[in-house]
Parts: structure tokens; sequence; C-alpha cells
């Protein structure tokens, strides 16, 4: 009986440390969504968006309106019509190392398309926060590849973010997913490894004098 509760435990330990937790979302709804020119951080509404976790902005620096939320390829989308127009995030807790950003977007078969993240709005020169879809043969809607935030990223450790385009062309997205990983259960058994914890092949803890196979600091041995 103490194994199966020692097993249930070790289960409970790996589905907890492989949790992930949605910190903030975005997805476009509605119509079609014409910012005025000169514009700057208009609030995206529940009219215009889904967002949980924190808030999301629109800036539309041309004279003229641009439409910045639009029906794509047969999806809702956020849109970056020039690199005067861009989107701000201010979430409702900060970005930590080890937090992973994706975004559904939609390729091009003439260029690379992309999004990078800043901790202003001051576009200047592209950093390596960013996430890419490589040029594809026909035109469509795909998963990107992930960015995961690292220490020294200028948004780690930042409530409030700006996405810009990667390139010179239209890019759209049609959702903004942050994730952050859980590994409490991790680290408990990390730290009785270290302490020198002995357990038998039933998964029982045992002391120095108990003889036979058992694992210690992730190794088996004998002990005589």
């Amino acid at each position: 009986m103490k194994k199966i509760f020692t097993l249930i435990a070790v289960a409970l330990m790996a589905v907890g440390a492989n949790a992930q937790t949605t910190i903030f979302s975005a997805t476009p709804t509605g119509d079609n969504w014409d910012v005025p020119g000169g514009s700057t951080e208009i609030e995206i509404t529940s009219d215009h968006a889904t967002i949980t976790g924190g808030k999301m902005f629109v800036t539309n620096q041309q004279d003229a309106d641009k439409t910045m939320i639009k029906k794509q390829g047969g999806e809702m989308a956020f849109q970056h019509t020039n690199n005067n127009t861009f989107f701000k995030v201010t979430l409702d807790e900060a970005l930590k190392a080890g937090d992973v950003i994706s975004a559904k977007m939609q390729s091009r078969t003439d260029t690379d398309l992309g999004l990078w993240f800043k901790d202003s709005s001051d576009r200047g020169s592209e950093g390596t926060a960013k996430i890419v879809v490589a040029t594809a043969d026909e035109q469509s809607w795909v998963d990107a590849p992930t960015y995961t935030v690292a220490e020294g990223d200028e948004i780690c450790g930042k409530t409030t973010f700006y996405i810009f385009r990667h390139t010179g062309k239209s890019t759209y997205f049609n959702t903004l997913v942050i994730t952050r990983g859980g590994s409490t259960g991790i680290n408990s058994v990390k730290t009785d490894a270290e302490n020198g914890a002995i357990y038998n092949l039933g998964g029982q803890q045992v002391n120095e004098a108990y003889k036979g196979v058992v694992v210690k600091n992730g190794k088996k041995m004998i002990q005589k």
C-alpha cells in the first residue's frame, strides 16, 4: 500500500512540474476595425478582441486611417500595415525567464514574416526577442515558432512590451499567448536527492542499515 501511495505522489509531482499556466492571451473578434491616423495607444476593447491576463493597445502613427483588425484568409487578425502601426501589451504580472510567447500567423510566399518584441515604443533596431515564420509555398495560417523569454532580454521582468512587425510587408497574427510552466514538485524531489535520501527498489525510503540494492542521488548501488 505504501508503495502505491509513493507512486501516486511521484505521478502527481510530475503532472505539477509539466503543468503550464496561460498568463496572457489575445484573440481578435468582431468586425474590421479602422484606427484613426495619428492615434496613440487606443485600448482594444471586448468589441474587437478577447483578452485575458492584461490589456492590449494599438497605435497608428500614420496620417491616414489604418485597418488594424480585419478578416484575413478566413480568420480575424491583428494587422501590422507598416512600421508606424504597432501594438502594446500590458500584463497583470511581469514576464519571467522561461515564459513562452506563441502566436498563430499567416505565412507569405514572397518573404519571411514575424513579430518582434521591445520594452519601448521606439522601434529602433531589431532585437533577439522575436518569432519568425519562414517563406511558404502557399499563403496560410500556421503556428509560428515560439519564443522563450531569457534572462537579460529587454522584456524579461517587464509588465509592458510592444509588438512590431519583422519585415516590410503587411503582417497578420490572430492569436497571441504567453504561458508559464510550473516546477514545484520536481524541485522537492531534487532537494531530497541532494540531501542523500536513500530508497529501495519499492520506492520506500530506507537508512544506511538497509542491505541490498538501493537508489541514492539518482543512482543504483548495493548497500552491504
